[in-house]
C-alpha cells in the first residue's frame, strides 16, 4: 500500500513539473510576441439618394488590415496608457514617450500646424522628458512628467490649456508655468475643462465652467 501511495505521489509530483514548464513556456511567448494595438474609428458621410433625400450612413471600419490604423507597438516599445479625445489619440509607453496621432483640427495631436496625422508619431518636444500620465479632452490634452510639471496642447478656447487668455490654440506641448513651485501628481481633462491634484493635496481646476 506504501508502494503504491509512494508511486501516485511521484505520478502527481510529474504532472505538477510538467504543468509548470508549460506555464513558464506561455509566459516566454507572451513576453516575446510584440504587443499590437487596434482602433476603430466611426465614419459618418452624408450622401444625397436618387430623389434628392438626404441619407446619413454610419460604418464602423475594422481597420485590422489598414497599416494606417493598425500598428505594431514594437515601434512604439511596451504601451502603459492609451487616452482619446475626440479626433485624436495619445499612446504612452513605459519608457516615459508619448506618440500621438489624429485630427489636425485645434492641432489635437500636437504635432504643430492643422495637418492630419494618420499613425503614431512620436511628440518631439517631449522626447527630452519622462511622461509619467496622459489626459485627453474633446480637442485638448495634458501630459504630467517624471518632475511633476503638467504639459498641455490643443484646443484652449475655454480656458482648459491653462496656458494665457491670450492663446486659444496651442500646437504643440506648452509647459503650464502657473504650476511652477506646485509639484503635481495628477491629471484628468473633461472635454473643455483641466484638472490637476498637486503633492500637497490641493485640487486646482480650469476650464470651462458650465454645471459648476
Amino acid at each position: 500500500m506504501d508502494g503504491e501511495q509512494e508511486a501516485n505521489q511521484e505520478e502527481q509530483r510529474y504532472v505538477d513539473q510538467q504543468q509548470q514548464q508549460e506555464i513558464l513556456h506561455q509566459q516566454q511567448q507572451n513576453e516575446e510576441e510584440p504587443q499590437k494595438l487596434f482602433s476603430f474609428e466611426a465614419d459618418q458621410k452624408n450622401q444625397l439618394n436618387q430623389d434628392g433625400q438626404r441619407q446619413q450612413l454610419q460604418t464602423q471600419q475594422n481597420v485590422t488590415q489598414d497599416a494606417h490604423r493598425t500598428q505594431n507597438a514594437e515601434k512604439m516599445g511596451q504601451l502603459q496608457q492609451i487616452c482619446c479625445g475626440r479626433d485624436h489619440t495619445l499612446n504612452l509607453t513605459r519608457d516615459g514617450d508619448v506618440f500621438s496621432y489624429g485630427s489636425g483640427t485645434f492641432s489635437a495631436a500636437g504635432h504643430g500646424g492643422s495637418k492630419e496625422v494618420l499613425t503614431p508619431m512620436i511628440l518631439k518636444p517631449l522626447r527630452d522628458k519622462r511622461v509619467i500620465k496622459i489626459a485627453c479632452g474633446e480637442s485638448h490634452s495634458l501630459i504630467l512628467t517624471d518632475k511633476s510639471d503638467v504639459y498641455a496642447w490643443g484646443r484652449g478656447f475655454e480656458g482648459q490649456l491653462g496656458l494665457a487668455k491670450s492663446i486659444e490654440v496651442a500646437s504643440t506641448p506648452q509647459y503650464i508655468k502657473s504650476f511652477y513651485g506646485k509639484p503635481v501628481q495628477s491629471i484628468e481633462a473633461g472635454a473643455y475643462y483641466s484638472l490637476a491634484i498637486t503633492k500637497e493635496g490641493l485640487l486646482y481646476g480650469w476650464g470651462e465652467a458650465k454645471m459648476g
